[in-house]
Parts: C-alpha cells; structure tokens; sequence
C-alpha cells in the first residue's frame, strides 16, 4: 500500500493526522482525520471503482481534512484546500447534506470532485480509471495522478492556481 507514495510526501501528510475523536480548531493550518475501520469498510464499498486505489489508499493511511500551509511555511489565505471525506462525497452524490447539495454539479459520467479549494470549486477525478488530477469538467489536467497532486500540494498549497500549473486536455480546451 505504501510502495505507491513517496515515503516524505507521506511522512510529512502524515505528521498532520488527528484521530476522528480530536476536535477540529478551525485554527491549525493543516488538519487531517483518520478514518475509522468501518468508514474505510464504507468508502471502498461505495467507490471502490469510482476513485483511484492511491486515492482510497491515502484515505487508509492518511485521511481526509484540509492542508493550508505547505512544506516552506507558505499559508494559502485565498484558498480552502480541504480534501473531501468518502462520507461528505457520499452525501453529495446521494443529495443527503443540504449544505453539500451545491456540488452535486461537480458530479457527472466523466468526473468525481474529491478536493474543495473554496468558492465553489473543485479537483476532481475522470471516471476513466486514469487517476489523474483534473479540474471540474476535465478542462485541464493538474498531474498525472494522486501522488503527484500530494508532492506539488506539499512544495506549494496554491500550485494549482499558477499560470502553467495544468495542461489542457486535448479536444476540450
């Protein structure tokens, strides 16, 4: 399971992690919850097929939360940054939260959004089994898969909002 990550991009996501019990400060830059045995049962249970193994693997070892401040002490104020919970993506495509029911459009045949920058917008995954890093619509592509998207997130928390960040993908851009 982790023969899929870089062991310092692990480590380093991994000093962040709180258990499920912890409560949240809303002060801490980066926030991570572990996940439960049976919330992991549960998420690969309901998106097993429907999101990359390095995804549903990070959740296993890491969790889900958000990640603010990266590995040079930059903080991203403009920027969210929160990595959607297998529950809160569950509740989006099942319509059960009110408060989530906004990104029911992030959801589609082609994409799944699993990471909230803020202001409505999302990363998403293409339901073409690649396990790269789109943006919503698959417009342009952020990396070339989840690792990848976990190691540019850790050098700098805004990488996607850089000029030459993504590429755009053939035939929709």
């Amino acid at each position: 399971m982790n023969d899929d990550f870089d062991p310092e991009v692990l480590r380093w996501y991994k000093s962040f992690v709180h258990s499920s019990w912890d409560a949240d400060d809303h002060v801490s830059p980066n926030f991570l919850v572990s996940l439960s045995d049976a919330e992991l049962t549960e998420c690969d249970q309901s998106f097993g097929e429907m999101f990359p193994k390095e995804y549903l693997d990070f959740m296993g070892l890491v969790g889900h939360g958000r990640i603010r401040r990266d590995m040079n002490g930059f903080f991203s104020e403009e920027f969210s940054n929160y990595l959607l919970s297998p529950s809160e993506i569950n509740s989006i495509v099942i319509g059960d939260c009110d408060h989530l029911k906004m990104y029911i459009e992030f959801f589609s045949e082609d994409y799944i959004p699993f990471f909230y920058l803020g202001g409505g917008d999302v990363l998403t995954f293409s339901r073409r089994g690649d396990g790269a890093v789109y943006s919503s619509g698959l417009y342009y592509k952020y990396a070339d898969s989840f690792g990848v998207f976990l190691a540019k997130l850790m050098n700098d928390v805004n990488f996607y909002a850089k000029e030459d960040a993504a590429a755009p993908v053939p035939g929709l851009d």
